[in-house]
């Protein structure tokens, strides 16, 4: 019992630690645990990276967190995994993505968008490698990967497939023309450089780190509120600050999209570059939200896929109108889709006049492993 962690990844040895029962009683319950054989979870870390020596020493308690430390050292020492060298996280023998390769490769998973990833063309093999490093071990983390790794690649392919199609075509004005073959074969020859995908609400930064492998060459900067010591070591992995930044912000924040429009810069003196907006699973309001900074930064397209609805508590006239006239949960979903199509299709019109209509698509994307699968596309059909 002296190991298990709580929900927050907390050990009894850290509670101690963080002087709960107050000092006296503190000291007893320490050597308790100690003795209880405690001191083999020394080294364990909570959910924010922190052992019982850190939490210890950030109380004011130093010489409780001096023993604490050299005990962690101790069991550090005798331990049968590895660490991450960066921020000490246990690493996995071998990575899930590993896991679900082989079962790709062996026919029992039979995903499409799954088996795009790992057979897609001749660079998986690499991409896959590259992913199972300990720096992307957050990644491998994730509980629900296959469904997690579904999500990411809908809005991914159907990127390449738009692109490959010559649907969305680069703003420079390079307007070589692709053979319409296959997206996934044709993706080993195409080269991302002057994209920027701006990852809205991006989590465990999952799908920035796929579309850093899959889209060679294209800039990504993630958006969210998570710490960043809880992302994939990027730089670390090699991919610097011109192909990922992850900016940590609330993407309420009005400033957010200055900071964007300093990143676009950033990646090219002439400003020219094909601006993408993700925004994978956006709770509630946040879908309208993406659209705005779809609409604010007059990039070429977004790709939505809405989670959870406005609660209807808080929700607006129209939204109560549009959505909730029905108690239907699945049409409730349904509704709420068709009106952020329409929102995207209508922020062409609120744009400077001459920036062109907003095509606009709406379709269920059946291999996407979440009932939450509905992919809204837009595209800036620019007036020239």
């Amino acid at each position: 019992a002296s190991m298990v962690k709580n929900r927050s990844g907390t050990t009894p040895l850290m509670a101690a630690a963080n002087g709960a029962c107050g000092r006296e009683n503190n000291i007893r319950l320490v050597e308790a645990l100690l003795a209880a054989g405690a001191k083999e979870s020394a080294a364990e870390r909570n959910k924010n990276g922190r052992t019982a020596a850190d939490i210890a020493k950030a109380r004011g308690a130093l010489e409780l967190s001096k023993r604490l430390r050299f005990l962690e050292t101790e069991a550090a020492g005798k331990e049968s995994f590895s660490r991450c060298k960066i921020c000490k996280a246990k690493l996995r023998r071998r990575s899930k993505l590993e896991f679900v390769r082989d079962k790709v490769f062996r026919g029992e998973e039979t995903n499409p968008l799954l088996v795009e990833l790992f057979k897609g063309d001749g660079n998986s093999s690499t991409t896959i490698k590259s992913l199972s490093r300990p720096e992307f071990h957050r990644v491998n983390s994730c509980l629900a990967l296959r469904k997690e790794l579904s999500e990411s690649m809908a809005l991914i392919s159907e990127l390449k497939r738009l692109r490959s199609g010559c649907i969305i075509i680069q703003e420079e004005g390079n307007r070589e023309m692709m053979d319409k073959q296959d997206v996934a074969s044709s993706n080993a020859t195409v080269s991302w450089k002057g994209w920027h995908i701006v990852d809205l609400c991006s989590g465990s930064s999952l799908t920035a780190s796929l579309a850093l492998h899959l889209l060679p060459g294209a800039t990504i900067t993630a958006v969210d509120m998570v710490d960043p010591g809880k992302l994939p070591h990027f730089e670390a992995a090699g991919f610097g600050q011109q192909s990922f930044r992850y900016l940590q912000s609330d993407i309420y924040d009005k400033a957010l999209v200055g900071k964007l429009h300093e990143r676009a810069n950033e990646i090219t003196h002439s400003g020219k570059i094909t601006t993408v907006v993700f925004g994978m699973h956006c709770c509630g309001d946040l879908s309208f939200r993406a659209i705005e900074i779809f609409q604010e930064m007059k990039a070429k397209s977004i790709f939505l896929m809405p989670c959870c609805l406005p609660a209807k508590s808080g929700a607006s006239e129209s939204v109560e109108k549009a959505v909730y006239t029905t108690t239907n949960q699945t049409e409730q979903y349904q509704r709420w889709a068709k009106l952020l199509r329409q929102q995207v299709s209508d922020s062409g019109h609120e744009r400077q006049i001459g920036c062109g209509s907003v095509e606009t698509s709406l379709k269920e994307d059946m291999h996407v492993m979440s009932p939450r699968n509905a992919l809204i596309t837009g595209i800036l059909n620019s007036n020239r």
